[in-house]
């Protein structure tokens, strides 16, 4: 969250308080200025980070969004091809399904931001020298919490989703098992949690898998749900 002294808010309620729109607090106005530049710096140290050894699987940034959406996706990995989630949605299976389940809530996505627990590829390499997708490692998911932790402190989403244990566990320690279709708390910031896509998409050939599929989407809708209960005038459904 923005920390701004009281001094500090009167000089700048006293500077653009004659050019602030009416129905927008100067303060708010000012911050709505700032949150793009956020995000470019927010993808430029994503863009420059080399700071661990997947670092070379970076295909864009991965952050999406500009500031100033009401709702926060935090996704899992990047992908071998796209990261997951960018522009906003990528053409893999995994985008995919997020897309049809989005669409089948009729929700509207020009009000979340997207970004990943961890903004590279994670892999090994076979015999062939191949790269095989791999969990990532915890230095990989610790050096890339910098990031969530800026965006999270940035652009203070009134909502965050998270999508599979990789993400839940960044903030605490228990399972999407336990916890999914639940209101729970990321930094002080009502959220919920479901499978990650890319979970689904790995045991697509199991008997059950339409039923993950289901409550997957149903775990989506409890939430944006309660958001439309909480924030009716941010309304996230599509007329």
């Amino acid at each position: 969250m923005y920390i701004v002294s009281e001094e500090v808010k009167k000089k700048i309620y006293n500077l653009v308080k004659d050019n602030c729109p009416d129905d927008y607090n100067p303060i708010d106005y000012v911050l709505d200025i700032i949150k793009p530049l956020a995000v470019k710096k927010i993808n430029n140290c994503i863009k420059d980070c080399n700071t661990c050894a997947i670092c070379d699987n970076k295909t864009k940034t991965v952050f999406n969004g500009n500031g100033t959406e009401p709702i926060l996706i935090i996704g899992e990995t990047a992908l071998s091809t796209q990261p997951f989630l960018s522009a906003p949605f990528d053409s893999s299976k995994e985008g995919n399904l997020l897309i049809y389940a989005l669409e089948q809530l009729k929700v509207d996505t020009s009000k979340i931001m997207w970004t990943n627990t961890v903004n590279c590829f994670p892999y090994h390499k076979n015999i062939s020298g191949t790269k095989i997708k791999r969990p990532p490692m915890l230095k990989e998911v610790e050096e890339c919490s910098v990031f969530l932790d800026y965006i999270i402190r940035s652009f203070q989403p009134k909502m965050i989703i998270i999508l599979g244990n990789i993400a839940l566990n960044t903030f605490m320690k228990d399972t999407i098992l336990n916890v999914r279709g639940q209101k729970i708390e990321i930094k002080g910031i009502p959220a919920f949690a479901t499978y990650s896509p890319s979970y689904l998409i790995d045991i697509e050939s199991l008997d059950f898998i339409d039923d993950l599929k289901n409550t997957f989407i149903d775990d989506l809708k409890k939430a944006f749900t309660w958001f439309n209960l909480k924030y009716p005038d941010d309304n996230i459904f599509n007329n």
